[in-house]
């Protein structure tokens, strides 16, 4: 793949029929058909995920198109409330789709999010006569990024495709930098890349990535990436990645089972789209984009190319840029999700420290509680919902208090390990990505306030963002060394 092979698309995937699951921006949805009607697909199924009206009256008729609207009275009625996540939904609406396409008469169906294109270096007719006896075929990954001279408006704007690697192989870091560490081996998704079936499928026998029986792995053949494979366009532009996120953050959209790259990904995302909208697109841009230093990284290593799409979105089918302005609803800024409080405190738990930490925030509820409303938010590691029910009987006091938990033993498990029997002690690292912004006391869960402290909430600490004191351990360091 690379510039010169995007042109090549252009019928490459005759005999295939292509299917994908949509809810976000009718720009991207409009080139997305665009793309794969210019590569000969024989026929493009579209379940659209509780679609507004005006998307469903705007979309045109095309013989070439199938629009298969699956509002929410449709989900309510095959799955109870709160377990309609996003993989599932797919799943069962791709088997839908698939026995459609059987009885119309297609061969091959392509199972794609609506972010993803598949380019190809031959026709897949070549491809599937080379392997007459394979029952799918899997397609590798490529991750879409932005050049410094791209533009950040448009879904398939991004030009750099990045290939992934071990990181035995490839230092990301060195890249990436800070961002490494919400990627898994260069990607910000998933490393598996998606597949084209050959129909009928077997009942049961696929996931969102790939086939799943024993029988249906054991027939597919892995094309390789000098064959072509899938290009990825996570970021999308600075609209459809504030709707994607946004939607997913506000509980409208429901993703499971997310990798800890993944659930590190939202908490990040989460800060930024608290954020104006100005300066939600100065994070998109610093955070999807590749300066030149990174090209020739990566570009050396050979795990990049240069790839542009534009001419094969930009037809048939007419698009209307999108328009998200800062004040309308067609750009996200999320709400805060909690209320301020008077004080609000965090610690750290596992399950061995539960009761000494519950001692530890009845003391200073026991000197803060008539003083104003109270916070303490908990990061957990390990703990039960027994543990977690315990801490929160504060609730149930006289007191205006809540207390907040949030998770982060898969945190620990991969920046730290099961080795270290302190690790929870690490946990205050993740503080900045779970705490409300205010300010905020942070405690040991083995110290007992025995006065009023709030003095703490009002102290100038000048142009400092932390202020701390000296704990006994290190007074008697400094006595005696």
């Amino acid at each position: 793949m690379g510039r010169a092979s995007a042109s090549t698309s252009s019928g490459t995937l005759a005999r295939v029929a292509v299917f994908t699951m949509f809810r976000g921006q009718p720009e991207q949805l409009l080139e997305w058909c665009n793309f794969y009607l210019t590569a000969g697909a024989s026929r493009l199924y579209v379940a659209l995920d509780s679609p507004p009206p005006e998307l469903v009256a705007s979309l045109p008729a095309d013989p070439r198109i199938h629009w298969e609207v699956l509002d929410q009275e449709t989900w309510v009625s095959f799955y109870p409330s709160g377990s309609q996540n996003v993989e599932r939904k797919q799943v069962d609406a791709f088997r839908w789709m698939a026995r459609r396409a059987a009885s119309e008469g297609h061969e091959y169906l392509a199972f794609v999010d609506a972010d993803e294109l598949i380019l190809l270096s031959e026709p897949f007719t070549d491809v599937a006569q080379r392997f007459p006896d394979a029952g799918a075929f899997t397609l590798p990954v490529r991750e879409m990024w932005y050049a410094e001279t791209d533009t950040t408006s448009e879904p398939f704007g991004a030009s750099l495709a990045v290939r992934a690697s071990s990181p035995r192989a490839f230092s990301w870091s060195q890249v990436f930098g800070w961002r490494a560490q919400f990627l898994r081996n260069g990607l910000l998704g998933h490393e598996a890349g998606k597949t084209i079936y050959r129909l009928p499928i077997a009942a049961g026998d696929m996931t969102v990535h790939q086939p799943r029986t024993r029988a249906g792995i054991a027939s597919t053949e892995k094309l390789t990436p000098d064959v072509g494979g899938i290009l990825h366009f996570d970021s999308g532009s600075v609209a459809t990645w504030n709707a994607k996120w946004g939607a997913r953050l506000e509980g409208s959209t429901l993703a499971t089972n997310l990798g800890s790259h993944r659930q590190a990904q939202q908490r990040l995302f989460s800060h930024a789209l608290h954020q104006p909208r100005q300066d939600q697109e100065k994070f998109f841009r610093e955070f999807f984009s590749l300066d030149s230093s990174a090209q020739t990284r990566l570009e050396t290593a050979g795990f990049l190319e240069r790839v542009d799409v534009r001419d094969l979105i930009a037809g048939p089918l007419a698009v209307a840029p999108t328009k998200a302005d800062s004040t309308g609803p067609g750009f996200v800024r999320l709400a805060e999700t909690s209320r301020r409080v008077d004080y609000q405190f965090a610690l750290v738990c596992d399950r061995g420290f539960v009761k000494p930490t519950f001692a530890t925030m009845t003391s200073v509820l026991a000197h803060t509680g008539d003083k104003g409303s109270v916070r303490f938010v908990v990061l957990g590691d390990g703990l039960g919902a027994d543990d977690v029910v315990h801490l929160r009987e504060l609730e149930h006091t006289r007191f205006d208090v809540e207390v907040v938990f949030h998770d982060v033993t898969a945190d620990l498990d991969r920046d730290v390990g099961s080795e270290d029997k302190k690790r929870a002690t690490f946990g205050r690292i993740y503080l900045v990505d779970y705490l409300p912004e205010q300010r905020t006391i942070y405690l040991d869960g083995d110290v007992l306030a025995t006065r009023d402290f709030t003095e703490l909430f009002e102290l100038d600490l000048g142009a400092a963002c932390l202020a701390g004191a000296p704990d006994s351990a290190a007074l008697r360091l400094m006595a005696n060394p």
